[in-house]
């Protein structure tokens, strides 16, 4: 529509002109009264506002409304998403409230803050980005609705009425943008929160490292990517040795610095490829993707000296060793997470069972053996 472009070129809101403050550094009045100027208001434009709304808006409310409406029943309503048909019983409503005040006293802050607050249009309508056309078959409306002897008495009236327009479709611009930046606001910390929710759901609160609902997921796509591309995947099942000692003769605080101590020791002694994850109580999951059986085996071996060569030094007592014990299965042609699990699971407690503080592995099954025919492996270190 021809005339849309106008009322769009004298459309600036607040921020696009002066940013956070005024142009001269003032304060809000004087950034209020710094954007009239730059829309060209003029201190007759006062009076200009009385005359609009007596002669012409009051006198001619239903008609101009009317006129409005029924242009945009018969055409519709060019929009972001192309010519649309709206509401117009919304429409109707929208402007009955929004011309009676339009311009009335709008110096005021008061006028600032009203007439950014209401709007022009139903939210549907200004999403589309509807305002500048409404607002120019509003435009037409008032003047076919204007005596000559109002304008003759109003001088310049066309004018003032171009620009009260496009100070109320700033403002209605600015408040819709500030909604939208509170809105993205939101919904970032909103995912903010979710992400945290998440990270909490699946990290280990004491160690900090994943739980086991977190470490069974990833073994299970860990599985999953292996089958797909035929990579070998290492699991270690890693046990602390006597750790129901530690907490008797020290405490239970003293248990979970060391439980933290072994995760750090533990993590620090792996490569950038390796996750490790709290399994529960005492006890760690390794899961080693793209690892044949004897490097998984000598990965964790290292891990093992990791935690054990240094005494743990807690304050009031003396330092004291602790060590682990670990299983090793890789994943065969057979396994399922739970079968491949079990078998690290049987290579640790054969660790148990001759001395602890060794890495045991229980090798992959060739396929067709039964699972009985599994054993654990011999001992690493």
């Amino acid at each position: 529509m021809a005339g849309t472009t106008a009322v769009m070129a004298a459309v600036r809101p607040p921020e696009e002109v002066f940013g956070t403050s005024s142009a001269t550094g003032g304060g809000p009045e004087v950034r209020r009264l710094e954007w009239l100027e730059s829309l060209g208001f003029e201190p007759e434009d006062q009076a200009r506002s009385e005359a609009l709304q007596s002669d012409v808006i009051a006198p001619h409310l239903d008609a101009i409304v009317d006129a409005v409406v029924g242009h945009v029943a018969d055409h519709g309503v060019p929009g972001s998403s192309g010519v649309m048909r709206v509401d117009l019983g919304g429409l109707r409503l929208a402007l009955r409230g929004w011309l009676p005040g339009l311009g009335v006293d709008f110096e005021r802050s008061t006028y600032f803050q009203t007439r950014r607050s209401r709007g022009i249009l139903p939210a549907e309508m200004a999403a589309e980005g509807m305002e500048p056309c409404v607002l120019h078959l509003v435009q037409q409306a008032i003047l076919v609705h204007t005596r000559p002897e109002v304008v003759a008495a109003a001088a310049g009236l066309a004018a003032f009425l171009h620009r009260i327009i496009a100070l109320d479709l700033s403002l209605a611009l600015s408040e819709r943008r500030r909604r939208e930046r509170d809105l993205a606001r939101s919904v970032e910390q909103l995912q903010r929160e979710r992400r945290a929710l998440l990270r909490q759901a699946s990290t280990d609160v004491l160690t900090g490292l994943p739980n086991r609902a977190a470490m069974t997921a990833l073994l299970d796509g860990a599985m999953a990517r292996g089958r797909r591309s035929g990579g070998r995947l290492c699991v270690a099942m890693v046990d602390i040795d006597l750790f129901k000692r530690v907490n008797d003769r020290y405490g239970h605080a003293v248990g979970d610095l060391v439980l933290r101590g072994v995760a750090g020791r533990m993590a620090s002694g792996l490569r950038s490829t390796d996750v490790v994850g709290r399994f529960g109580g005492e006890e760690f999951l390794v899961v080693l993707e793209g690892t044949a059986e004897a490097s998984g085996a000598l990965v964790m071996e290292r891990v093992r000296q990791r935690v054990g060569n240094d005494p743990f030094q807690v304050d009031g007592h003396e330092g004291f060793t602790v060590t682990v014990s670990i299983g090793v299965a890789i994943a065969g042609d057979e396994d399922d997470a739970s079968s491949l699990l079990a078998r690290a699971d049987a290579a640790l407690y054969a660790v148990k069972r001759n001395g602890r503080d060794r890495v045991a592995v229980n090798h992959a099954r060739p396929k067709g053996r039964s699972a009985s025919s599994a054993t654990a492996g011999a001992a690493v270190g």
